[in-house]
């Protein structure tokens, strides 16, 4: 007998404006790319040891858009294995390591990460990535430059799930 199943793991990006006054705004939400890297170390599992490498930070940088006004992202490319031009590391925190339900129908991992008021000002944010502990991109997202002030934060959201 055999037996074929697709895993197909997808991973969407959401990024918000939140503002001190407590107002929030969805500037940009959309599926990711998961890199050639992510998927090789995913199979690697079935038949090596499994090492501990969790995700551990988020970086954003800048070099995300072919065009200067930054209103055109570039064609993420799954060998990829860092961003195009790191403005900065965010810290992340996974909610499954601080004892999240998760939906069983739907396994998933949610990591959060804020781009302070201080942080970035004066530029524009047009590119994100979840990086590994070994340094190793697990995906990325390019999307429309968001002219970053000091007039709020950048909540980002990044669900990696099954579906």
């Amino acid at each position: 007998m055999k037996t074929i199943e697709t895993i197909n793991l997808e991973g969407i990006f959401s990024i918000w404006k939140t503002f001190s006054d407590g107002r929030k705004y969805l500037v940009f939400h959309d599926k990711n790319l998961i890199t050639l890297a992510a998927r090789q170390a995913l199979l690697s599992y079935l038949y090596t040891t499994v090492t501990t490498d969790p995700i551990n930070g988020l970086k954003v940088g800048t070099g995300g858009c072919i065009d200067p006004e930054g209103l055109f992202p570039k064609q993420e490319n799954p060998a990829w294995t860092t961003l195009n031009t790191t403005l900065t590391t965010v810290g992340t925190g996974g909610l499954l390591t601080i004892g999240q339900t998760i939906d069983n129908t739907v396994p998933q991992i949610t990591y959060l990460a804020d781009l302070d008021q201080a942080t970035g000002n004066g530029v524009s944010i047009n590119e994100a990535g979840l990086f590994k502990a070994s340094g190793a991109m697990f995906n990325v997202k390019t999307f429309p430059s968001i002219p970053k002030t000091s007039e709020f934060n950048l909540h980002i959201e990044w669900v990696i799930k099954w579906a």
